[in-house]
């Protein structure tokens, strides 16, 4: 007859095993959710001149109105209208019932101030959604190799004329016939 061996009895897992590897397993999910949904992405296409896409619009507003384009320039200020109960935080992310206008002038202003640049500028709308809050990728983000892969989204600040990269969609022109400034095209992403 054969030998029958009897079964071993499963090993326990301490509580503080158990714990960990839990912790481990979301630390690893968030990583890879953010490397996968958070990264900014490199722009791809051709990146235009602030100067050429307002000279298209006006030249020829057919070939140019609804496309999505990149756009090279230097945010010169915002404007605001409107009335909110909220704070204004962040210009990309304007709460409900408040407008924003931010003003993007081209790289080479000649020697002017941005502010006061008297040439071609966009006038542009903000239509961003707010980045999603992700506590466990905010807990790793205070590790910091973690918070240098994967950056927590940062407020554009509208007295930086650093030049950016702005990811538009071009709107029809209004005429004269819109509260506050028209909006030449709406804001779709940015590298920061």
């Amino acid at each position: 007859m054969g030998l029958v061996r009897a079964a071993r009895p499963a090993r326990q897992r301490g509580p503080i095993a158990v714990a960990l590897s839990v912790v481990l397993g979301l630390a690893l999910l968030a990583s890879l959710v953010a490397a996968v949904a958070g990264r900014p992405s490199s722009p791809a296409g051709t990146v235009y001149a602030v100067e050429q896409v307002t000279t298209g619009l006006r030249q020829h507003p057919r070939a140019w109105i609804g496309r999505t384009v990149l756009v090279q320039g230097r945010v010169a200020g915002a404007m605001s209208w409107g009335q909110s109960g909220h704070p204004l935080t962040d210009v990309l992310y304007p709460p409900p019932g408040l407008n924003i206008r931010i003003r993007l002038v081209p790289i080479d202003l000649q020697g002017y101030p941005a502010r006061i640049w008297p040439g071609p500028a966009l006038w542009v709308a903000p239509h961003l959604a707010p980045p999603s809050s992700n506590p466990p990728l905010n807990a790793l983000r205070r590790i910091p190799l973690v918070k240098r892969l994967f950056p927590a989204p940062q407020p554009l600040d509208t007295t930086d004329t650093t030049p950016r990269v702005f990811r538009l969609t071009l709107l029809p022109r209004h005429g004269t016939r819109c509260p506050g400034v028209c909006a030449d095209a709406t804001l779709d992403g940015v590298q920061l």
